[in-house]
């Protein structure tokens, strides 16, 4: 395959995910039913479209330790709802970036009277714009997946911290039938390689079965609530998400 044609297929590809999210993301916000959704599956309703469940965004928040004085960049935030919530719960300042304007538009809508300390901008994390040091922390939810190179990414994430500053990376390392489980393996995962390439330490925590019990409850509790999203004229988002996103990741190895 040429060059040219790996390009276009790549464009095309983005169009048709960035189009997809830009209608999902904030339709789904407004879904009573999704919000059912997220309380039962996350635990709490932050329109969430990751397999952070509340155990392990508590977790985030001890590991990172934040307080009032503490700047954090939050890589495809949607329509920033878990910004916010890590916002309230630790008086942190957030920054919240992702490449579908209507999240970020919605984000800014909700959040006018929390200014101070919640900022949403417009931004594909792939052409990162923010001076180097600018950060005390860094953290992507499930969506590194969408860097052309991780590698890359993850170098000029490091510049942006500051001095002792710290990046948390929720990350899931799929293998198919054919390949090996050493995969698996913390030090093995695509995201190890690009943190060592960068010469960068760091801890793991590894939430395995809670992401397959994730996958499990997602797709039992939308089958049980796809009636109501059909009644409610929400009927794509059963299809694009769970469909699309659960059927995905339960026949891959987690």
């Amino acid at each position: 395959m040429s060059l040219i044609k790996k390009i276009k297929l790549r464009i095309k590809k983005k169009y048709i995910i960035h189009r997809m999210l830009s209608k999902l993301l904030v339709k789904s916000e407004d879904s009573k039913t999704y919000a059912k959704f997220c309380e039962q599956v996350y635990g709490k309703n932050l329109t969430q479209f990751n397999m952070a469940n509340m155990e392990q965004i508590n977790k985030l928040i001890e590991v990172l330790n934040l307080d009032e004085n503490s700047n954090v960049l939050d890589l495809g935030c949607a329509t920033g709802k878990i910004s916010e919530y890590l916002s309230d719960e630790t008086n942190a300042h957030f920054t919240g970036i992702d490449y579908v304007k209507n999240a970020i538009k919605r984000a800014k809508e909700r959040t006018l009277g929390k200014s101070s300390k919640l900022t949403f901008q417009h931004m594909d994390f792939n052409n990162l714009k923010f001076p180097e040091n600018s950060f005390d922390a860094i953290i992507s939810i499930d969506t590194i997946y969408f860097a052309h190179n991780i590698e890359k990414v993850i170098g000029k994430l490091k510049k942006l911290l500051k001095k002792n500053g710290t990046m948390a990376i929720f990350f899931s390392q799929n293998i198919k039938p054919e390949e090996s489980e050493k995969l698996l393996l913390p030090n093995n995962t695509k995201l190890a390689i690009a943190l060592d390439a960068n010469n960068l330490k760091y801890d793991c925590f590894d939430f395995t079965n809670l992401d397959k019990n994730h996958w499990r409850k997602s797709k039992e509790v939308a089958e049980k609530l796809r009636e109501e999203f059909e009644n409610e004229g929400n009927s794509f988002i059963y299809f694009e998400y769970f469909v699309f996103f659960c059927i995905g990741h339960t026949t891959s190895h987690n």
